[in-house]
């Protein structure tokens, strides 16, 4: 089982865009997903068509689960999870944003994902976590619990100053709870390849993630807003976009650096 990270603490680079395409693509090619929405902002759960508030249960009450146990006795995984578009998502809202307060001073405090997908989610291929844009508790359990991390970088100088600090957590994550994780790959996404910023873009990250960079690259394509703005995801929207292509490139990237 595939367990991976999306992160990047940078907003606006399409890493949401990224996971519930990344997502949907893995469901297209035959693949069980399920992809948890570890971003208080629900990005993920609204991108899948969701009403993010209306939702009883999120990743949020499994989360408090495994420690207030007798509070959450009932609340088993089928009260949380949302089969949509041949994904099982779990979905996230602003109640997430209270976690750190509310659990933040319990013992094991970073492995609280992890026994999550430990206890319910041994029987998916791949399991896709979109992280919220800030290194803290909720990405550190996010990395704790993966063995794998994708990093989306948008074609942007400002976009590629925060890889340092990325570098440095993914390092003590590696170092102090979760020696197993590994970068699967970093893909330059909202593009434009005939660019001077494009191509100073891949020599950046060639230099610091050597063997790293996927040979995709996505497009930068109206058709993505388009889609959201619809509740829809773009390879079902328009498969003949050249975003909706390059995603499907990924997705086959994806697959085969895994069977590797």
């Amino acid at each position: 089982m595939k367990i991976i990270s999306i992160v990047n603490q940078k907003g606006g680079v399409g890493k949401t865009t990224t996971t519930i395409t990344v997502a949907r693509g893995l469901a297209m090619a035959g693949k069980k997903v399920v992809l948890i929405d570890f971003d208080p902002q629900g990005n993920s759960t609204r991108g899948f068509g969701i009403d993010k508030n209306s939702c009883d249960f999120t990743i949020y009450e499994l989360l408090k689960k495994q420690v207030l146990k007798r509070e959450y006795e009932s609340l088993e995984f089928e009260n949380v999870v949302i089969s949509v578009s041949g994904v099982d998502l779990l979905p996230a809202n602003i109640r997430m944003s209270k976690i750190e307060r509310e659990l933040g001073s319990y013992p094991g405090k970073d492995n609280f994902l992890k026994k999550v997908i430990n206890k319910y989610m041994s029987g998916y291929d791949y399991v896709l976590i979109d992280c919220p844009p800030a290194l803290g508790m909720l990405t550190d359990n996010a990395l704790t619990a993966s063995n794998e991390v994708l990093i989306p970088v948008a074609a942007d100088i400002y976009a590629i100053e925060g890889i340092i600090d990325l570098l440095d957590e993914i390092e003590l994550i590696k170092d102090d709870t979760n020696p197993i994780l590994d970068i699967c790959g970093v893909v330059i996404t909202i593009t434009d390849a005939r660019t001077q910023l494009h191509k100073e873009t891949v020599e950046v990250l060639e230099k610091y993630f050597p063997g790293k960079l996927f040979n995709t690259f996505i497009r930068r394509s109206e058709d993505v807003k388009k889609a959201a703005r619809d509740g829809l995801i773009i390879l079902d929207y328009n498969k003949s976009s050249t975003a909706a292509e390059d995603y499907f490139a990924l997705v086959d990237e994806i697959i085969k650096r895994g069977e590797i």
